[in-house]
């Protein structure tokens, strides 16, 4: 079995340019945990996950208790605080496959990445997407189908 198999071929991607707010929104109306970030031409130029933002968020909280500004910084660095760019917060160096990998290969490549979904790229553009789920529902299927074969022995 293949990439092209088991992949998502419509992927909800965000732009860099736009506001991690936004995407988080993005990600919590869809019920997923990361999305691609595709520039103008449609290039993946890196993933954005919820990891990514709670990393940024945790960075905020500790710039606006500084107790030395005056109110108008303050406000500067809670403006910059929490406006943060999707092209700043993202992960660059995404790791990717191909439609024709195998899927044992996938999941091989998502435990040694730690990640949970990898981007299925097709002449420098994305085709789709598979995450640990796509390939959770191929291993269910496996051991259901598994389960109904006699054994001779």
């Amino acid at each position: 079995m293949k990439v092209a198999d088991i992949m998502t071929p419509k992927v909800i991607a965000i732009s860099p340019e736009q506001g991690a707010k936004h995407a988080a929104c993005v990600m919590l109306e869809n019920h997923i945990s990361g999305l691609p970030v595709l520039d103008d031409n449609g290039s993946l130029g890196g993933t954005l996950s919820e990891v990514d933002l709670l990393r940024h968020a945790e960075l905020g909280p500790a710039a606006s208790r500084d107790t030395g500004s005056t109110h108008e910084e303050a406000l500067e660095i809670f403006i910059k605080g929490n406006s943060w760019g999707v092209g700043v917060v993202k992960t660059p160096g995404v790791v990717t496959v191909h439609e024709d990998t195998p899927v044992d290969r996938i999941a091989a490549v998502i435990q040694t990445h730690y990640i949970k979904r990898v981007p299925v790229a097709r002449a420098g553009q994305m085709a789709g997407i598979v995450s640990r789920g796509d390939i959770l529902r191929v291993t269910a299927d496996a051991l259901s189908w598994r389960s109904f074969v006699p054994i001779s022995g």
